[in-house]
């Protein structure tokens, strides 16, 4: 599992709920599967990315704010799949995306439409 996949996340916070949920739930051998932050994950590719957006619908746009500030995260974000990439959270978190903004392009990609 560690050379096919990873969990990413903005927050180190998330990152060790992720870790502790994953634990619980009983999935052996956590450490072969590469958890992070986003900053955490430069330059490290994996066949399945997951990514936890942790904002929901109630989340007034801090998501959108945090990687529309740091293009450099979206990059790595989503570029680090080689095959597939799921992306975990509130679609509505897109709804207030800019267009033409890093996130809209997302939005875009993922197929999400206004709600």
């Amino acid at each position: 599992m560690h050379n096919v996949i990873s969990i990413l996340t903005p927050f180190a916070e998330q990152e060790e709920v992720i870790r502790r949920e994953l634990q619980e739930a009983g999935i052996q051998n956590i450490n072969e599967i590469k958890i992070g932050t986003v900053h955490k994950m430069q330059g490290a590719e994996k066949e399945l990315i997951l990514i936890s957006t942790v904002y929901d619908e109630d989340s007034s746009g801090k998501f959108l704010r945090m990687i529309d500030g740091n293009i450099n995260l979206i990059n790595v974000m989503m570029s680090r799949a080689k095959q597939s990439i799921y992306v975990f959270g509130h679609p509505a978190i897109f709804s207030k995306a800019k267009h033409g903004s890093a996130t809209h392009l997302i939005k875009k990609y993922l197929g999400i439409a206004n709600s």
